[in-house]
């Protein structure tokens, strides 16, 4: 998923993320856009932005990453899950590793975050994601977030992912998304944030 020019989606309800999403045009050394690229994406959800999880909508049953039964059918239609084949079928679906989303990212009723985390240390819901590399991938943000709930993308060295954050200078001036959202509540502040594979916040 490449983005051409400046283009911002508005929902009323929420926003899946479902594959990695990058803008066009020069980037630096370090992957980030550079100064003069024209090029920019901007997700403002009224409720959440999710990273979806490709194993949610797995087909058959048995395994951990491969969750629920075969998809309802309808005559005449065929049911394709989202995100990418993994090479086995069809229906089992995947996501980069690592993962990179670069927008400007504003959650106007909840927060940023993954789907389907392993919240309890047994685990026993739907056995957590889906991941390339067990147990945590790796999610890249380049751009900013705006969240009026923190949301939850990883649990340390158990499930979901491993976060590098990286803020878009050139979404430091100007009207920022966030903004439409939260009427300038949230000053955006020159921040970032790496974890490493043994400690997640």
């Amino acid at each position: 998923m490449v983005v051409k020019s400046k283009i911002t989606v508005v929902v009323t309800g929420n926003i899946w993320i479902a594959d990695s999403i990058k803008v066009d045009g020069p980037h630096d050394l370090n992957g980030m856009p550079t100064a003069e690229n024209p090029n920019v994406l901007g997700l403002i959800a009224k409720g959440v932005v999710k990273v979806v999880d490709p194993g949610m909508s797995g087909y058959g049953t048995g395994s951990p990453n491969n969750y629920p039964g075969p998809p309802a059918t309808i005559s005449g239609f065929t049911y394709i899950p989202v995100c990418n084949s993994d090479g086995a079928t069809s229906y089992n679906r995947k996501l980069p590793d690592p993962t990179i989303v670069e927008a400007a990212i504003t959650c106007g009723g909840g927060g940023w975050g993954a789907e389907n985390v392993m919240r309890k240390s047994g685990g026993t819901e739907y056995g957590g994601r889906k991941e390339n590399s067990s147990p945590q991938d790796t999610l890249i943000v380049c751009g900013s977030i705006s969240e009026a709930i923190r949301g939850v993308v990883g649990l340390s060295g158990k499930d979901g992912y491993v976060k590098n954050y990286y803020v878009d200078t050139r979404l430091m001036n100007g009207i920022l998304p966030g903004d439409i959202w939260f009427s300038g509540k949230y000053i955006p502040a020159p921040a970032g944030w790496s974890d490493s594979r043994t400690a997640i916040h």
